[in-house]
This record gives C-alpha cells, sequence and structure tokens, in this order.
C-alpha cells in the first residue's frame, strides 16, 4: 500500500512509463504511472488534495489561532518550497502523516490546545509529524533538540550530552570545552575536574 493507493495490477508500459491500476481508499480505481506512486508524488486518486484543501480553508473558530498556526506552518514546511525552512524539512524528506495533512480537527484532536510558551517539536528530529512524534515543547526543550545537539550512552540509556554532565557531575561547560580540544564525549565526561572548575 502506498499512502491512500493499493496496487490492483499492472497494465503495462504507455509512452515507455509503467502504469499500474491502483485503488483509493476512498473506492476510486486509478490509473497511474508506478515511479509517481513510489516516490511519494502521488499519493490518491485526486481525493487527498482535495481533503486537504478543505482543511485549509475551514473555518473552526481557530483560524488564527496558536495551534491553529502551528498546524499550518507544518504543512507548509514540509510541502511549500517558497518557505524559507523548507530545506530543512520537506527538502530533506520529512513529511506531515495522513492522518494531520488534511484535517486540522484530527491534528487538534491528537495533540490538544497548544500552551502558552511552547510550539509544536518532533522528539526524533530526523522523524515524520506524527502523532507517536510530536509535542508541544518550550524553547528549552527545542534548544536541546536539535541535529547538531551531542548524545551520549550511559549505563545503556541514550541521553543529551546536557544530562550526562548533570548526572554525573561535570559542568557542561568544562566537558564541552574538552570535546572541543578533540575529546569524545565519554572521555569529556570521564576526565577528573580541577577544583576551581576549569579544565584538567
Amino acid at each position: 500500500m502506498f499512502h491512500r493507493l493499493t496496487a490492483v495490477r499492472d497494465l503495462g508500459r504507455r509512452k515507455r512509463k509503467r502504469v499500474w491500476l491502483f485503488r483509493c481508499e476512498c473506492g476510486e480505481a486509478v490509473e497511474v504511472q508506478s515511479a509517481l506512486v513510489r516516490r511519494g508524488y502521488t499519493k490518491s486518486c485526486g481525493c487527498f488534495r482535495v481533503s486537504w484543501a478543505r482543511g485549509r480553508q475551514t473555518r473552526h473558530g481557530q483560524h488564527r489561532s496558536p495551534t491553529y498556526l502551528s498546524w499550518q506552518g507544518m504543512i507548509e514546511r514540509c510541502r511549500n518550497p517558497n518557505v524559507p525552512a523548507y530545506d530543512d524539512y520537506g527538502g530533506r524528506g520529512i513529511r506531515v502523516c495522513d492522518r494531520w495533512s488534511g484535517s486540522f480537527e484530527t491534528f487538534l484532536a491528537d495533540m490538544g490546545e497548544r500552551p502558552a510558551g511552547t510550539t509544536l517539536d518532533r522528539r526524533d528530529v530526523n522523524g515524520h509529524y506524527e502523532p507517536s512524534n510530536c509535542r508541544w515543547a518550550t524553547p528549552h526543550v527545542q534548544a536541546t533538540n536539535r541535529r547538531n545537539t551531542i548524545r551520549v550512552e550511559l549505563d545503556g540509556e541514550l541521553m543529551l550530552f546536557g544530562d550526562a554532565c548533570a548526572l554525573v557531575g561535570v559542568p557542561y561547560a568544562t566537558a564541552y570545552s574538552r570535546i572541543r580540544r578533540g575529546k569524545t564525549p565519554l572521555q569529556a565526561l570521564g576526565l577528573p575536574v580541577a577544583p576551581d572548575g576549569q579544565n584538567t
């Protein structure tokens, strides 16, 4: 199954392109070049685009609410190449799940109202926008959850480097300075710290 399409049978080549008959979730049959479906360019018989557009046009009494703006921004970052942030999201393959793509109501039901002082965050920064990977997070939490954030494994648990520093009692600035001097994160955490807090 590909998004909303299920392959039914191979229809052969047309103008050197392989064409398949697909059955859409809505019940419609559609003939599509298989390459377009595999690459994610065609996701439905056309009902997907209609439902997505309808979701954008619907008034929920929250059209300019923080929650709606977060949903709209998520869609734009993943779908619109003209958005400055597109390269970091849609441009590198980050997608919005079908459940949220065309329905703000469903997004709201899954995520709830956006709490003050938070924005939409993905737990796995390389994962997609979907219920299991999203949360409302403060700027502090988001600052520690970036692609360039250092993570380290301690006692079999993968954690943020800053949390590891707190756990072993090494000042973050000291440990980070050691990393900049060529030490590995584990080496930076395992070195003794001078009484004055300076690097050893």
